[in-house]
């Protein structure tokens, strides 16, 4: 990943991969990657269908509001 021109992170949480370069024997000034760490809603967050592992198919309504205000994925697309 340290030779990659940019890469783009969404996560609800900060991940290892949209932080690696704060990583041991990391040296931030070496490496070239743009890291842009996108925000999203959770599951909680946003409402509509979903299917899990045992195929059930479930609607799920929002339970509350995000705390920012993230975008559609089609907006950055």
């Amino acid at each position: 990943m340290t030779k990659l021109d940019w890469m783009v992170n969404v996560n609800v949480f900060d991940s290892e991969t949209g932080s690696f370069w704060k990583g041991p024997g990391m040296d931030p000034k070496k490496i070239k990657t743009e890291v842009f760490q996108l925000p999203c809603a959770a599951s909680m967050e946003k409402e509509g269908s979903i299917s899990n592992s045992g195929r059930w198919m479930q609607w799920r309504y929002k339970a509350a509001n995000p705390l920012e205000s993230p975008s559609p994925m089609g907006y950055y697309v």
